[in-house]
């Protein structure tokens, strides 16, 4: 980048909003996937006025712009892949507005780190149901862009079913509303809902109103330890079949079981078990009717142990749980790649057979040894599958496993991601899920937006971004 644009950069933002040393950027030049790029320079923008002045700049000027919320993606969707480049962190862009009890909203920056928000809705009386295991360091505009989803999208749904209205710049630093303050809309074409989910390469996001609801007054948890993996799988289907709708049901495989279950008084795990921890809310006796009615269903007709834990009590499962893919890491092997497959809830245990025939075939012809490890979101068919490996001698091999496991999930009537995104890691597969027509005109919609293909340049669209 040239002294000249450097130094207009640092007139507009402030010389303390920004970063320009190859040390400094360099923290910003990567994220949890373990991919890494280089940051030119690093702006922290105290406003949307100088925001947009900031994105003005570098769109006449030909300077690739990467937003950045709290780099806890896990696909390299944030990372800076192209030069000259600006990261633009929203760390400092991190005020909750307004809470509305009377319209049920509340409206932040994006830099807000979303549990943050979860307890200020909370203090009001109200709730905002999306929970992604990252919940208490990712930000509001990094699960915007990405439509995180969590342990309570069964009940709850992802996090586009709560976003009404968003505040943007497009990538030359004009002013973009979409949505509003209102739940309802029958107006014209649905530029927010696009806009969720976009992963940084249409817009970039300067306020954000989530749409709330009352905050459940009682919560209860079971943990159910079921013989193996398919039994627990059959009794997530007869749990949601009998009419119940738990907030989360969350299942572990027989190794994430093990992690969870080591060193406690119920602990079964020479059974080879697996694991459902299911979280129900509402009004006391509802919560109580349903638990009671899931724990006689679980132990007469799956022989499953069953523990009943009030909130405080499952607080350590519940953080275990959301660490399980840190946790996994326990077991020795050298590198983790994380993907998050989603299939049709009835087509889980056919998942998690092909997973095993996968690790099995790769095991039994290469000489080498991977482990696949599997958790996740059993309510709606979102699992997280951790490959296990040693990238120095199987680097070469693992790009085909993941291949594999991907043409399982879309042979089984599923997607390639159900919450993570694609950013880079998952590129090379996009088509394979999205094709066509469908992917035509999202190619097309990428060119309206940005014209000279200079925001989050990269991702999704290589072929479409400026060559330099």
């Amino acid at each position: 980048m040239s002294y000249g644009i450097k130094g207009a950069i640092i007139s507009i933002v402030g010389i303390s909003n920004v970063i320009d040393t190859e040390e400094g950027a360099s923290v910003y030049s990567f994220d949890a996937s373990g991919l890494s790029g280089a940051a030119d320079i690093v702006c922290f923008p105290p406003d949307i006025e100088s925001l947009s002045r900031l994105l003005s700049l570098c769109y006449n000027e030909g300077v690739y712009i990467y937003p950045r919320g709290a780099g806890s993606g896990r696909t390299g969707a944030c990372i800076p892949v192209c030069s000259p480049n600006v990261v633009i962190s929203f760390e400092r862009m991190n005020r909750i507005i307004e809470v509305s009890r009377e319209d049920m909203i509340a409206r932040a920056e994006p830099g807000v780190i979303t549990r943050d928000i979860q307890k200020a809705v909370e203090g009001a009386g109200l709730f905002y149901p999306p929970d992604p295991a990252s919940a208490s360091f990712s930000t509001i505009g990094g699960n915007v862009a990405t439509n995180a989803g969590g342990i309570r999208a069964v009940k709850y749904g992802v996090t586009r079913d709560y976003v009404i209205g968003i505040n943007a710049l497009s990538p030359d630093g004009e002013r973009l509303y979409t949505g509003g303050s209102t739940v309802k809309s029958s107006v014209g074409y649905d530029i927010n809902d696009l806009l969720v989910g976009s992963e940084g390469t249409l817009s970039i996001f300067t306020e954000i109103t989530l749409k709330l609801l009352p905050l459940p007054k009682y919560l209860g948890v079971i943990l159910a330890i079921f013989n193996g993996e398919e039994v627990a799988l059959r009794a997530v289907n007869a749990i949601l079949t009998a009419g119940i709708l738990p907030r989360s049901i969350e299942f572990m495989d027989k190794t994430c079981s093990y992690i969870v279950l080591k060193g406690r008084n119920y602990d079964s795990s020479k059974n080879a078990p697996s694991i459902l921890l299911m979280e129900f809310d509402g009004n006391e006796e509802a919560v109580r009717i349903d638990m009671a009615q899931v724990k006689g269903l679980l132990k007469n007709d799956f022989s499953a142990t069953v523990v009943v834990k009030g909130k405080d009590a499952a607080g350590e499962l519940w953080s275990i749980r959301r660490s399980l893919s840190q946790r996994v890491r326990e077991l020795g092997y050298p590198h983790k790649i994380s993907e998050d497959i989603v299939v049709p809830r009835g087509k889980i245990r056919d998942a998690l057979l092909c997973l095993g025939a996968i690790e099995d075939a790769f095991n039994g012809s290469s000489g080498s040894s991977i482990k696949i490890v599997c958790f996740g979101h059993a309510g709606d068919g979102n699992l997280h599958v951790n490959i296990l490996c040693d990238l120095n001698r199987e680097g070469n091999k693992i790009e085909q496993v993941v291949k594999e496991i991907f043409d399982m999930a879309l042979g089984l009537g599923g997607r390639i991601s159900g919450e993570h995104g694609i950013g880079i890691m998952k590129k090379p597969y996009l088509t394979s899920d999205i094709k066509g027509a469908q992917y035509k005109i999202m190619q097309e919609i990428k060119g309206i937006f940005d014209p000279k293909g200079l925001l989050n340049a990269g991702k999704l669209f290589p072929e479409r971004q400026k060559d330099k």
